[in-house]
């Protein structure tokens, strides 16, 4: 019986190539990338190289989401594959097997499709991971590392977990044969889906789930916000997406039968009555392809961005080679004013510059572009010109008010560092505006309004710029040291926030044993400010561009890594979705098509008849892509703010790219599929 049980096994995979081939690609297509995630996690140089750990974070969170999708994919892969056998079962069974040999038979088709997923997807999976981590290495160490490094753990995982996906398709597979009758099998093969009956409340549902996604993602302006609101947003759009297909798709083709001038020519009768009665399977798997087009198209966007936006990023975060900051971490009373985190003193400065010049010599340092300042941020919101030091959450409202972050300084610091001339006197304010929120009107702090010196020009990228695109920027600059601890009296006074006042070293060279030299140049500052800094606690962090740049890029890479292994992904979904839906539905045709035929139509009309029938199926679901891409794009650039620095122009461009990118993909995709069902129907 095994022999029987696998000449037809065998026969049953090679007559039906165009259901198992396809099947067989994407399962080890899904191999690979789970064997690539694997690997890169256990890959002994990513974990070694300086910001390994980043990229290993990232990756772990991108198999989570990876290997979630990849159960999703399989099993509905393969539910394509089931969906087309029911009348095959039915032969076996009037041949004389019974359901314990079908069993049997589909167990042993799946031994084999198993093995060739595995040694498929294994092969190619470690020929891409090579791929992969000669790119990643020169990222992060900026050279190629040579030869293979094959996880046998990875191997191991995967082999495991793809064979636990294929017990999961034989069960399935037998669940189905035990739960039918073998003769209805071949009834179940050949029943038409049933329209969905409550048409009207069902598309009102979508309208609803709709506008709720697309009134976050135009109305938002909080990225924190956004960022809470992101699942929100998108599950009603895909609620809404569905729904809408669903109801809209059948009122459409019912307006088509009611206009009987059109829908008796041949073309439109035969495409109507066929899409009609399968619209409740066509309208979800137009939502499946509109949902996957609309993800791929997304996160091939936010992947650009992302690798344009690095460098700037980087760049406004640490605009010198090395950033020192100094502060105090317990607090003075004052009686007028209270407790308050005591500034930097002009002594303690010059003593911690002697400090690091010293240092400097040592390690054959020649600073340059030096600079240092104290500062005080705050955060807040801007309303009429009133300014409210609040914290900010996701609860903030901001439609008629401006996020703002203020940054307080101090003249001497500036004339010093920056090279301004201003003479400010006690009491008095003078404010950088670069992004002209104040419209050249008086500002309102602590409900006092204050008139203010303008200054015209500040080379605010080398003051950095930690909290990127979230908020508004302004600099305001007090006329002394005492007036910024005041200020910060105040805000405390008036938010119960205690912020601390550091001071910002910072300059330019390089040191070739960069770790050697913020190690010893931690002990140098913790030294002088034991001499210095009478019993004052005090509180180092030193930063190397160099250093800093590698970690965030290695989060970076991991994070591109990431949203372009699912690109690909549901890229080749979307292929297998269309493919099957043009497989499926020609093996449908086929027979109404013959008939057709017999009753004397030729070939011109039936090829106009598949035409306008692809037409309708595969160009709606770019279009509904296309809408959600546009209605998302203020949304994504909100969200990708906060991660990356780049210009909305810039993404909304890089946006269009990628949308018309993947709309000549479809197009390639659509046309191919079609001439696939145009020789299934005439076969």
């Amino acid at each position: 019986m095994f022999k029987l049980y696998s000449r037809l096994a065998i026969q049953n995979i090679r007559n039906d190539k165009k259901r198992f081939l396809p099947f067989l690609l994407t399962m080890s297509l899904l191999t690979v990338m789970l064997y690539n995630f694997m690997s890169m996690m256990r890959n002994p140089y990513i974990l070694s190289a300086h910001g390994g750990r980043s990229i290993q974070q990232v990756l772990s969170f991108g198999s989570l989401v990876t290997g979630i999708a990849i159960i999703i994919i399989s099993f509905y892969a393969y539910s394509f594959v089931l969906k087309g056998r029911q009348e095959e079962f039915s032969l076996l069974n009037t041949l004389g097997l019974e359901k314990k040999h079908i069993r049997s038979m589909v167990l042993i088709e799946l031994i084999m499709l198993y093995l060739g997923t595995v040694l498929l997807g294994i092969t190619v999976g470690i020929l891409v991971d090579k791929l992969i981590f000669a790119t990643l290495t020169v990222f992060l160490d900026g050279r190629v590392q040579y030869g293979f490094f094959i996880s046998l753990d990875a191997v191991l995982w995967t082999t495991l977990i793809v064979l636990a996906l294929y017990v999961g398709f034989f069960i399935r597979t037998g669940f189905q044969i035990q739960m039918n009758s073998i003769s209805g099998l071949r009834q179940l093969s050949s029943q038409g889906e049933k329209e969905p009956k409550a048409k009207v409340w069902l598309a009102l549902i979508g309208m609803i789930f709709l506008a709720i996604g697309y009134y976050q993602a135009l109305t938002i302006t909080n990225p924190l916000k956004a960022i809470m609101n992101f699942a929100i947003a998108v599950g009603s759009v895909i609620i809404g997406t569905y729904c809408v297909i669903t109801a809209g798709s059948i009122t459409y083709l019912k307006w088509r039968k009611k206009h009987k001038k059109v829908y008796y020519q041949p073309e439109h009768f035969i495409n109507t009555s066929n899409l009609l009665y399968r619209m409740k399977a066509n309208a979800v798997g137009l939502g499946n392809i509109a949902i996957l087009s609309t993800m791929v198209i997304i996160m091939l966007a936010m992947s650009i961005s992302l690798a344009v936006g690095i460098k700037k990023t980087i760049d406004q975060q640490y605009p010198r080679d090395y950033e020192i900051s100094v502060l105090h971490t317990n607090q003075e009373k004052n009686v007028s004013d209270g407790y308050y985190f005591k500034a930097i003193t002009d002594k303690e400065v010059d003593g911690y510059w002697k400090a690091i010049t010293s240092l400097n010599k040592k390690y054959h340092i020649q600073p340059t572009d030096i600079s240092y300042f104290r500062s005080l941020g705050i955060s807040g919101l801007l309303k009429n010109g009133e300014f409210s030091f609040e914290q900010i959450n996701s609860e903030t409202p901001m439609n008629t008010s401006t996020l703002v972050q203020v940054t307080f300084l101090v003249q001497s610091d500036l004339n010093h560092s920056f090279h301004t001339k201003l003479n400010l006197k006690k009491g008095e304010l003078a404010i950088y505006d670069p992004e002209n929120i104040l419209q050249g009107k008086d500002i309102n702090f602590f409900g006092t309004k204050k008139k203010y010196q303008t200054i015209s020009n500040l080379n605010t990228y080398l003051i950095g710029n930690h909290d990127m695109d979230i908020y508004k920027k302004l600099y305001v600059v007090v006329d002394s040291l005492k007036s910024l601890e005041h200020v910060n009296v105040l805000q405390s006074n008036k938010n119960g926030q205690e912020n601390s006042i550091p001071l910002s070293i910072r300059y330019n060279g390089q040191s070739i044993h960069d770790q050697n030299y913020i190690d010893e140049l931690v002990q140098v500052l913790s030294k002088e400010s034991q001499t210095n800094s009478s019993n004052l606690k005090t509180s180092f962090i030193v930063n190397s561009k160099r250093i800093s740049y590698r970690d965030l890029l290695s989060f970076y890479v991991g994070v591109i890594y990431v949203l372009g292994m699912l690109s690909v992904l549901f890229t080749s979904v979307s292929v297998l979705v269309i493919y099957y839906k043009q497989v499926s539905e020609g093996t449908k045709d086929r027979d109404n098509y013959l008939i057709m035929q017999k009753v004397g139509m030729d070939d011109d009309m039936i090829h106009k008849t598949i035409r306008q029938q692809i037409k309708i199926i595969f160009f709606l679901p770019p279009l509904i892509a296309i809408a959600h891409v546009l209605g998302a794009m203020k949304y994504m650039h909100l969200v990708m703010s906060v991660i990356v620095t780049i210009p909305q122009m810039t993404f909304i461009w890089i946006t269009l790219a990628s949308l018309g990118a993947y709309l000549i993909f479809f197009y390639i995709v659509y046309t191919l599929t079609t001439r696939t069902y145009y020789e299934i129907v005439k076969s």
